[in-house]
């Protein structure tokens, strides 16, 4: 090939290198936006819609073993639990799809079905366990100042027998519930204050393939900004809670499933229904899940902080809260219900002090996600909370007679969640066609440089060689 050939295709392979390098990016994301972004033909919504990975919910119920020697005390011994579980159940999502908008959201409902697995439970859903007596505590909290209500409730909780604690199995405690006679009795009277919106007592009554029960969600789909796949634009139609004072109101962050591409942020924020709000992630660490890399986000004290550290999250407290639970009273009826993490972990010392029995540790009781960077999928995410019931002291009923303050631990969940080896198998596809035309563009562009410099040097050397025989033939012709 003569050196001008060589020329010719060097130039040429550089300028493909140079091409291949500026644009691969693009080409890959457009390919990969399409992929990702909601609609009725992209990918991420058949898995979106009716997921295929495996998920696991795994209850730990505490058992409050010596509850009639604390009242029998007055309150004069601590109450002292066990962690009894987990009660595991398999997750299945479906979600069913209400409206396309125009806005580039879309609007659906999710239903959560679950079933138990025994094989990977410790303990069986007849168990009993022992715990505080929701109805009364709701029903205190609820009267505790409301003027000459106090007597009455009285009366009627000493007419049922009710005390501050109650034995019942783990299915009635969970998915099935259980009846109380007393519920029946409010809704016949009418008594003002004291409203009771369910008809069965159970942590999870009535949510079980239910449709409705975490309400209508309406999320972007990413068509118009990627970056906004997933986020969430209305709850129940509505941009904001009545939960919390503003800004803690507002919605913000993903529904929990979807999260934009080529994500570098150093905060993952999660909208969750059963707490009307948001917990943020921080992003600490990396995992390896088959072989894919992912960025590590973990909960932090950000999310429980009473603002003291962080003045963004004094809208989630009333009442001067030590750090370490968020008060979710006005998202479950009225109720004193308050989340923390498990066994108040990362909480401050006060909560765990009135108690005996729980044991924070950081390697069971952290939340954290992994998100593959370049396609924003999660690879694995274990969430992990605790519902608690404040118990206090309630003038003119009994059984709050010497109750001292304290946050009584329900239960706590851990939420599994991880990539199957063939998805993951996928992304590493991508993650090699990404960087496979990286490389190709640095071998064209290397290769035609190459063969720019090595056609140059054949060209000077010819030049210089043409020279060098002319500069012979002239001396031959003077001598």
């Amino acid at each position: 090939m003569s050196s001008k050939k060589l020329l010719s295709s060097g130039i040429v392979l550089t300028t493909l290198g140079v091409i291949l390098l500026v644009f691969w990016t693009k080409i890959c994301t457009t390919v990969l936006h399409s992929k990702l972004v909601l609609s009725n033909t992209s990918l991420s919504f058949k898995l979106w819609k009716d997921p295929p990975i495996p998920i696991h919910l795994s209850i730990y119920l505490f058992d409050w073993e010596n509850a009639e020697t604390v009242i029998k005390s007055e309150w004069k011994v601590k109450p002292r639990f066990e962690e009894k579980g987990p009660f595991v159940f398999s997750e299945h999502h479906v979600r069913e799809i209400s409206s396309w908008n125009g806005n580039g959201t879309v609007s659906y409902q999710q239903r959560r079905i679950w079933k138990f697995v025994q094989s990977m439970s410790n303990g069986s859903l007849l168990d009993k366990i022992t715990s505080v007596n929701p109805i009364v505590v709701i029903l205190g909290q609820k009267v505790k100042n409301i003027r000459f209500i106090g007597p009455v409730i009285n009366s009627i909780l000493w007419y049922f027998d009710e005390k501050l604690y109650v034995t019942k199995t783990v299915n009635e405690w969970l998915f099935e519930g259980y009846e109380d006679p007393i519920i029946s009795d409010l809704v016949e009277y009418h008594i003002p204050g004291v409203e009771i919106p369910f008809d069965r007592i159970g942590w999870l009554y009535s949510r079980n393939d239910s449709a409705t029960y975490e309400g209508n969600f309406t999320v972007y789909t990413g068509i118009n900004d990627i970056n906004k796949l997933g986020e969430m634009n209305l709850w129940n139609g509505r941009g904001k809670t009545d939960a919390y004072d503003y800004p803690c109101s507002l919605l913000d962050g993903s529904s929990g499933e979807l999260y934009s591409p080529f994500n570098q942020k150093q905060h993952l924020s999660i909208f969750l229904t059963d707490i009307c709000s948001t917990l943020t992630l921080e992003r600490n660490d990396t995992e390896e899940v088959y072989g894919i890399e992912g960025a590590k986000f973990i909960g932090t004290d950000y999310n429980f902080d009473n603002g003291s550290k962080y003045n963004r999250q004094k809208c989630f407290t009333r009442n001067s809260l030590p750090s370490g639970v968020r008060d979710i009273s006005k998202c479950k009826y009225g109720a004193p219900a308050f989340v923390s993490y498990p066994h108040f972990y990362l909480a401050d010392h006060s909560y765990g002090a009135n108690v005996e029995g729980l044991k924070p540790d950081k390697a069971r009781h952290e939340t954290h996600i992994t998100l593959e960077p370049n396609t924003g999928v999660p690879l694995n995410a274990s969430a992990k909370l605790q519902l608690n019931l404040f118990v206090d002291n309630v003038k003119g009923i009994s059984v709050f007679d010497n109750v001292v303050p304290t946050y009584m631990p329900i239960l706590w969940f851990q939420e599994d969640a991880s990539l199957t080896e063939k998805y993951c198998n996928l992304i590493g596809i991508f993650q090699k066609v990404l960087s496979g035309g990286f490389y190709f563009g640095y071998v064209l562009f290397g290769v035609g440089l190459f063969t720019m410099l090595f056609a140059w040097y054949s060209m000077n050397g010819l030049i210089c060689r043409r020279r060098y025989t002319d500069l012979l033939a002239e001396e031959e012709n003077e001598s």
